[in-house]
């Protein structure tokens, strides 16, 4: 796998096609993340790749500081509950990523900082519901 691949479930990959086809302006960032990606039959995927509804550890490798967010679709992001949607930018670039592997994040005053994967939780199936 090249290094600057994702890997994404088929049922990821299903639902967020849809998601960047619905027109919405603000998935340019995810449809360039979908184009990058491996995709596997769900049960095949690891289970330390970020996914849709996983629980997200990464760390700011110049500050040593740790966040925590769980990626949902864009009706359920809420930022107090530390819920980030999959379009924005931290949610686009941090899907398929695997623990060990980190992104360069684009800031707003056009500062780069190296985000690392440090932990994945995926969400119990039974919590999962389908939405696109």
């Amino acid at each position: 796998m090249a290094a600057n691949t994702i890997t994404l479930s088929e049922t990821d990959y299903a639902r967020l096609t849809a998601l960047v086809n619905s027109g919405s302006a603000l998935t340019e960032t995810l449809e360039q993340e979908l184009e990058r990606a491996t995709i596997l039959p769900d049960r095949k995927l690891p289970k330390d790749v970020v996914s849709m509804f996983s629980t997200v550890e990464y760390r700011n490798v110049e500050t040593n500081a740790v966040n925590s967010v769980t990626l949902v679709y864009p009706g359920e992001a809420d930022v107090n509950a530390a819920k980030v949607s999959v379009l924005a930018p931290i949610g686009a670039a941090l899907i398929g990523l695997k623990v060990g592997r980190h992104i360069d994040w684009a800031l707003p005053n056009a500062r780069t900082v190296r985000l690392e994967v440090i932990g994945v939780s995926q969400a119990p199936l039974s919590t999962v519901e389908p939405r696109p």
